[in-house]
């Protein structure tokens, strides 16, 4: 009973810290890997497809292509049926929320106004929030195509469960879109927006 005690210990630990050391390994790497050869031309499942950076929740990552359970041991992992950042409509975004360094582990802390800011090939695109919601599991419209250039941020919800989804949503402020390019930042300056100003 000892010995399978733990044996449940050790397995939960792995899942919660152990997942942590394999995924900022990755994270490192990918990171050199733009940064020395710069955003792939062409993306490929699991490989990097942009940074991500969230200055409210201290989030600053490389996120990949796809939304597996490989791609997201990675880290981030762009939705492949959605856009990209600059090509209009909805971006969507999928993160763990406890464990592979657990990057949307604070999603909820997100309030209207808080910055979502991302870079790929197509340039730096920065998303103002505009709501969060707590949704059942199968509320896939969340991904469904916008109008608008909007971010979808996604993770389980509560923490240790995937009862349900928490969904937080950012419209475009400053960045490439279909229409032209825009700039509703009002002067403030990316170091700021990174800084957690602005």
């Amino acid at each position: 009973m000892l010995a399978l005690g733990l044996s449940l210990l050790s397995s939960v630990g792995y899942e919660l810290w152990g997942t942590g050391f394999a995924t900022a390994r990755v994270q490192n790497s990918l990171k050199a890997e733009i940064r020395q050869h710069g955003f792939p031309p062409r993306l490929i499942p699991g490989g990097a497809a942009g940074f991500i950076r969230i200055p409210k929740i201290a989030l600053n990552m490389a996120f990949v292509q796809g939304i597996g359970s490989d791609a997201l041991a990675k880290g981030p992992g762009h939705y492949p049926r959605t856009p990209l950042p600059g090509e209009g409509g909805n971006v969507a975004i999928a993160g763990h929320r406890i464990t592979h360094l657990a990057p949307f582990w604070n999603l909820n802390a997100l309030t209207p106004g808080d910055k979502v800011v991302l870079q790929t090939r197509a340039g730096t695109f920065v998303y103002r929030v505009v709501w969060q919601r707590v949704l059942p599991p199968d509320s896939w419209w969340v991904t469904a195509p916008t109008r608008s250039s909007v971010v979808t941020l996604t993770t389980c919800n509560p923490r240790f469960s995937d009862d349900e989804r928490l969904v937080v949503r950012g419209v475009l402020v400053y960045g490439l879109s279909p229409g032209g390019f825009v700039d509703k930042l009002g002067g403030v300056s990316f170091e700021s927006i990174l800084n957690g100003g602005g």
